[in-house]
């Protein structure tokens, strides 16, 4: 389970790498393999033009790609050092915009995660996949501020989690969802904090917890409640200070914290993602 949740946590991260993936192709080694008449020209101007490539000192292709005065200009491509494609960027001619895909490594070389840059920056729709090719996430992007629906997948294709971003900061509708479909999680982020009403259900539809949040603190009436529908406990909270806690079941762990940003006792939903 903890695992799992360090792989979802680990595939935030490589988001994050592909956004930072520069797409103009690094100047050639000059390796010996590149010298003749026909490859890696220069124009009259000193701009790189034709068709352009450079290897690896291992001899296998670094990247492939043309280019027009000194730009970048239709398909590109790159590799890694062991062999197999990295990447495809796909430069329009006279536009800022290149449609990217990023593959992972290994044997099977799956999509990682396509997408489109506009001003060399994260814009629109991006899809993640992780290696067997189950698509994992669709982000939107505004020039690279999260902005617009993310959503998250189980393997299955069931969506498990969407959440809403605008100019990179949550605001809206938070749900997290179980493999059968039903709502895990429901609760509302206003300005990257959680605010309002919060409640979780357990995968038969039934109430778990149900409170109310302040600026990421709880706040007002939290009820906990057993599988059978009985209330565990009430805790009445004051911007996340406990003023009153009433225990209506013995033996009830009541360490246990709801979810708050950043602790996440039930990282198990991201179970069968990988």
């Amino acid at each position: 389970m903890f695992k799992s949740f360090l792989c979802i946590l680990c595939f935030f991260v490589l988001i994050q790498v592909v956004g930072s993936q520069r797409f103009s192709p690094p100047p050639t080694l000059h390796h010996n393999r590149v010298q003749n008449d026909t490859i890696n020209q220069y124009n009259e101007n000193g701009d790189r033009t034709g068709f352009w490539t450079d290897y690896f000192r291992n001899d296998n292709p670094r990247y492939e790609g043309n280019f027009k005065d000194g730009r970048p200009i239709g398909k590109f491509k790159y590799f890694f050092p062991e062999g197999g494609l990295r990447a495809e960027l796909v430069h329009i001619d006279g536009k800022e915009t290149v449609q990217a895909t990023f593959y992972h490594r290994g044997r099977n070389n799956n999509t990682m995660a396509e997408g489109q840059y506009v001003d060399r920056k994260k814009h629109g729709l991006w899809r993640f996949f992780n290696n067997r090719g189950d698509l994992m996430m669709k982000n939107y992007f505004h020039y690279d501020e999260n902005h617009g629906v993310w959503k998250t997948f189980y393997r299955s294709g069931q969506l498990m989690e969407k959440v809403t971003y605008h100019y990179g900061e949550k605001k809206g509708e938070w749900k997290q969802y179980y493999q059968n479909g039903q709502v895990r999680l429901s609760a509302n982020y206003d300005k990257d904090l959680l605010n309002g009403k919060y409640t979780m259900y357990y995968e038969n539809g039934n109430k778990m917890i149900d409170g109310y949040f302040y600026n990421n603190l709880e706040h007002k009436r939290w009820t906990h409640i057993a599988h059978n529908g009985e209330i565990e406990k009430i805790i009445v909270y004051e911007k996340g200070e406990v003023v009153e806690e009433n225990i209506f079941i013995e033996g009830l762990d009541v360490d246990t914290p709801p979810i708050r940003p950043g602790n996440n006792p039930y990282e198990d939903i991201y179970e069968g993602l990988f």
